[in-house]
């Protein structure tokens, strides 16, 4: 009866064992698709910025009322789009991913800005800008959204970085996991 306690006891701690490591491996399954959601709703974003960046330039080269009101429908979209997938990865969000998802937040409202005063200042010129007039203005706010566009750019860029990293970490400590409970399992 002794040796029959035993190895039910033996069964048991393999089982505990067994069930422990599959915790652990469905845990950083769970955290490994987290964070191949949160770097596709980075590129998400990244498309959305040089959706915006392509109008900008759309309207200073053709500020007529039909390119202005195309530009406000796309830009109007595009804007929706960065709010909800912020809000998105937000909710899933490390420390420092939200540390870093508030300084996009900054850069999205500056760059806004960038480009209101862009379709604010072709729609004061109308039909009327030429090349050497209104037109220069526009393009040289257009320049300037630029510089907002790049540092939205490198916030991002570097909230990828960071993102994709902390995938590859969390693969590592999945099949760390795997090979630990590979040991405990032959060895018990």
């Amino acid at each position: 009866f002794t040796i029959v306690g035993v190895l039910g006891l033996v069964a048991g701690i393999i089982a505990g064992v067994g069930i422990f490591a599959l915790g652990d491996m469905n845990k950083a399954a769970h955290q490994l698709e987290v964070a191949a959601k949160q770097v596709a709703k980075g590129a998400d974003i990244v498309v959305q910025v040089m959706a915006i960046n392509r109008e900008e330039y759309a309207l200073a080269a053709d500020p007529s009322p039909e390119t202005i009101a195309e530009v406000k429908e796309e830009v109007a979209e595009a804007r929706t789009k960065i709010e909800e997938e912020v809000a998105e990865i937000q909710a899933s969000a490390d420390p420092e991913q939200a540390r870093m998802l508030e300084g996009i937040a900054a850069a999205v409202k500056i760059y806004e800005k960038e480009i209101d005063k862009i379709v604010e200042l072709a729609e004061e010129s109308g039909r009327l800008i030429t090349l050497d007039g209104a037109r220069r203005e526009i393009l040289e706010e257009v320049n300037q959204a630029a510089v907002q566009a790049e540092a939205l750019e490198t916030a991002l860029a570097e909230y990828l970085v960071y993102t994709e990293a902390k995938e590859k970490s969390l693969a590592e400590g999945a099949a760390d996991t795997y090979v630990t409970a590979s040991v405990e399992l032959a060895v018990v």
